[in-house]
């Protein structure tokens, strides 16, 4: 009988094998020598330039998988990668991660479900994620199952409300906290800072990340205590032991409401959630709900109407408020700094590159360039242009165009725009309510709340100002050309038009301070109509509660 190895020998070498002449070591009786004969295979035929047969041998492999699948799951999307089917991907590694989290591996169930969730961005195909609800019932599972869900101590004492001093406990479940300039993390500032502390025991719970993480998240932290809050983060090292800390700690805080943020942005989060029995659970939605809302929740608040639309429990809108930027504070730079001529109209657009890569954007930016000699455009945020952008942009226009990544002087530069672009077809949120703080007028499309929520295909501008003559149609570039060719030709006009936006922008998004205010009387009325009483137990000591960094 010819082995295996023989057979191989054949592939690499571009010869033919019947499909007959492979059964023996297809058919064998165990699981493992099955996965090895198929394993092997479709590496030989993918790395003989036949990724096709390859794909077949690595899906039966798949289903044959046992035992530790990092090697073989890194050649799978690789194989799968080439194909172009990212299904494919999301499908392997939640199959993997079903194996890790039946084998009782928390920590590596866990990854691989984030990569499952990932499987799209992490191919550069956009902000596409989906609910699983096979996914969040097996972490719900794992958590309700784990033998150290109950390991500190009793569960909640029933007790009167007008204990704790009649205050009400808070605890916040912290994403983000290794995010340099986290938008989360500035708008729980607001939170620590506007609380009604006389009624509210707040508190902001950051599981321990990874160490290269770290200073990044003392960054955060020290923003949070600067803020006013109570942060308490963990100390363990060992990522499950951090998951099952921050837990204890939130038990032992004992809040009456447990406030998450981006829970289902890593499944880590939504494990601490389901580890910890809160009489009342609350979500804040600032983005896709697949991102921020689980089923599980008591209520979602949401900063903007589409996305509460497609949020699978019952909520509220509580529009998201900042404290806007003040233009007599922020040191603009001037045109002379930036080699930009002085008589030039600057427009200017701001947002992750992932948002700045729309080929109709900027075939219209392009055109914009072309029509007006004295325009200069700036992008924010954009790291890695788009490679069509090249062909786009004659040589002679791009002395005139200007990126940036996303820096902490971002407010420095956008001071020096005349005009601000939204980005299309994801628009942006608190960077065109900067704009219209310091006075810019903000072009933008109208949303389709007809659609699904999509984070790839969403605008809110009009949600934050009404200037017809600023929002047009969706996906109409020739009105929008219109606007900004209008902006560009009539400076009158235009500084009328930002200080409209100015108004508008500080009188619906102005207050911080009444944005908690509203949150609040929600907290209040859900925890009112809670079906449970109100949970008691003393405050313990930091040293029990974990690290009280402040």
């Amino acid at each position: 009988m010819i082995t295996l190895e023989k057979f191989l020998d054949i592939i690499r070498q571009g010869g033919e094998v019947r499909p007959e002449e492979l059964l023996p070591y297809l058919s064998q009786e165990r699981r493992s020598d099955r996965f090895i004969a198929n394993d092997w295979l479709a590496r030989t035929y993918y790395y003989a330039g036949k990724p096709d047969q390859a794909s077949v041998f690595a899906a039966r492999a798949l289903l044959l998988l046992k035992g530790d699948p990092e090697s073989f799951i890194s050649f799978y999307v690789l194989l799968q990668t080439e194909l172009g089917n990212i299904e494919a991907i999301k499908n392997a590694y939640k199959i993997v991660g079903m194996q890790q989290a039946d084998a009782g591996n928390i920590p590596l169930a866990l990854e691989y479900f984030n990569h499952s969730r990932d499987a799209y961005v992490n191919a550069g195909l956009g902000d596409h994620y989906e609910y699983d609800f096979d996914i969040l019932k097996k972490i719900e599972t794992l958590a309700y199952s784990s033998p150290q869900k109950n390991k500190w101590g009793p569960s909640f004492i029933q007790h009167d409300i007008h204990e704790n001093n009649g205050k009400i406990r808070l605890a916040y479940l912290v994403y983000g906290a290794n995010h340099p300039q986290s938008i989360l993390i500035k708008i729980l500032c607001d939170f620590a800072n506007y609380h009604d502390q006389s009624r509210y025991d707040v508190a902001f719970f950051v599981p321990s990340l990874k160490t290269e993480d770290a200073e990044q998240v003392k960054l955060n932290i020290e923003k949070l205590c600067k803020a006013g809050g109570r942060v308490i983060a963990t100390t363990s090292k060992d990522k499950l032991e951090s998951l099952y800390e921050t837990a204890h700690n939130i038990r032992e805080f004992a809040p009456y409401i447990l406030i998450t943020t981006a829970v289902l942005a890593d499944y880590d989060q939504y494990f601490i959630s389901m580890l910890v029995s809160a009489p009342v659970k609350i979500g804040l939605c600032y983005g896709p709900p697949t991102q921020f809302i689980p089923l599980t929740l008591d209520w979602v608040i949401s900063s903007a109407v589409h996305p509460l639309l497609d949020s699978p429990c019952d909520g509220s809108i509580v529009y998201l408020e900042r404290e806007l930027p003040i233009r007599a504070t922020v040191s603009a730079y001037t045109r002379q700094e930036l080699g930009i001529p002085p008589d030039s109209v600057i427009i200017l657009s701001a947002g992750r590159s992932a948002k700045l890569r729309n080929r109709e954007f900027w075939t219209a930016i392009v055109k914009m360039l072309e029509d007006y000699p004295q325009a200069f455009f700036i992008a924010i945020g954009l790291t890695d242009p788009p490679p069509f952008l090249a062909e786009l942009m004659r040589p002679a226009l791009k002395t005139r165009f200007m990126s940036f990544g996303w820096r902490n002087d971002y407010l420095n530069i956008l001071a020096i725009a005349d005009i601000v672009v939204d980005t299309f077809p994801s628009g942006g949120g608190v960077t065109v309510m900067d704009a219209m703080g310091l006075a810019i007028p903000v072009v933008s499309f109208r949303n389709d709340y007809t659609k699904v929520f999509d984070q790839t295909d969403w605008n809110l501008v009009e949600e934050i100002i009404d200037l017809p003559e600023l929002i047009v149609s969706r996906g109409r570039f020739d009105q929008w050309s219109k606007v900004l060719s209008n902006l560009i030709e009539d400076k009158e006009y235009r500084q009328r038009l930002g200080r409209q936006c100015q108004e508008m922008v500080k009188e619906r998004r102005g207050s911080p301070e009444r944005m908690i205010r509203n949150h609040e009387q929600i907290y209040d009325r859900v925890l009112a109509n809670n079906k449970y009483r109100i949970p008691s137990k003393k405050m313990s000591s930091s040293k029990d509660d974990g690290e009280a960094l402040c």
